[in-house]
């Protein structure tokens, strides 16, 4: 299966870019006291119209975080909240870690709370964890292009200029840090 044809749907695709929630400030990364802890960023609030560059920068600023951690190894966590165009509030969390046999992968755990029409009473809270062993920056440089390029871990590219894709273990996309997808 090739990039290309996993890619070609990019409606489907779940992207922190397509997402609304508040916005107040973009905290800093934190290192924890504890050399051997895991670092910890966030949380990153993306709202339903922001300007696209104030979402940008925040997708930018999660990427300086989670490339890194991915690249090295890292372990960390970076903590996104938003709400969906309709209100719902969404939690992300990217959990930078080895499974249990060792294998380095990124756990997203997603929390949805979902209530049915503005009804407060009647809440739905679903949950959905997936596991990424494949992350990779991607170069879109057409918006109308289906075939996008792997960019070479080693190229020192700076945060916002790239997509960061989150592949299972066949590739399936789960996820999508995409600067350049911006809602107005």
């Amino acid at each position: 299966m090739t990039l290309k044809s996993l890619v070609c749907s990019r409606a489907l695709l779940i992207s922190f870019s397509v997402v609304a929630g508040s916005h107040s400030h973009l905290p800093a990364q934190t290192r924890t006291p504890d050399a051997t802890a895991p670092d910890s960023a966030g949380p990153y609030r993306l709202r339903a119209h922001m300007p696209p560059r104030e979402q940008a920068k925040t997708i930018s600023k999660m990427q300086e975080f989670a490339w890194p951690h991915w690249k090295n190894r890292r372990r960390g966590t970076l903590f996104e909240h938003y709400g969906t165009v309709e209100g719902a509030p969404i939690e992300i969390y990217l959990i930078f870690e080895n499974d249990e046999k060792g294998a380095w992968r990124v756990r997203i755990e997603r929390k949805e709370l979902r209530s049915f029409s503005g009804n407060k009473q009647h809440v739905v809270i679903t949950r959905r964890t997936q596991l990424a062993y494949i992350v990779q920056r991607v170069d879109e440089r057409k918006p109308t292009d289906d075939d996008y390029e792997a960019l070479s871990d080693s190229l020192n590219l700076r945060p916002g200029t790239y997509i960061m894709e989150f592949r299972d273990k066949e590739g399936q996309l789960l996820l999508t840090l995409d600067p350049f997808n911006t809602m107005v």
